[in-house]
């Protein structure tokens, strides 16, 4: 586990590091540091696709939207870090619990609950809780 975590965290470091030796890009620094990173990432799971077989072409329209959504997301991440440093970048990226908090709630309320059941109002509260702790430990780091 430390060597996933530690992993991760150079992961994020080096992002930034790539985003600002690309600066004088200008703004398409974050562009090009997604674009140089999965363009490096294709050109060596090659070999892969080859041996394993390109797949149907129904199965790379299915994932076709799943791979624009990875890239914007990628493209948002490459310029948070790039912005406001790895760490804040990924408080802020903690954010997105909270979301799904939220969003859980409306689905499970919408009638959706193949998707998300309901929950005790007791659970419901600790995530309430939970989410402005969230909130408070991202006030104090911005103070």
């Amino acid at each position: 586990m430390v060597t996933a975590v530690v992993g991760y965290s150079l992961s994020d470091l080096n992002i930034t590091a790539l985003v600002h030796s690309l600066q004088p890009a200008g703004r398409a620094a974050p562009f090009l540091g997604v674009a140089l990173s999965y363009l490096l990432c294709g050109i060596m799971s090659l070999p892969l696709l080859l041996v394993t077989g390109c797949g149907a072409p129904s199965t790379w329209r299915r994932a076709a939207p799943y791979a624009a959504s990875w890239f914007i997301a990628m493209l948002l991440l490459f310029t948070c870090f790039g912005t406001i440093g790895v760490v804040f970048g990924n408080i802020v990226q903690s954010l997105r619990g909270l979301i799904s908090i939220g969003l859980g709630v409306w689905v499970a309320r919408a009638g959706w609950t193949h998707l998300e059941t309901h929950v005790p109002r007791r659970v419901f509260w600790r995530r309430f809780a939970g989410a402005l702790l969230m909130l408070g430990a991202i006030a104090l780091y911005v103070r």
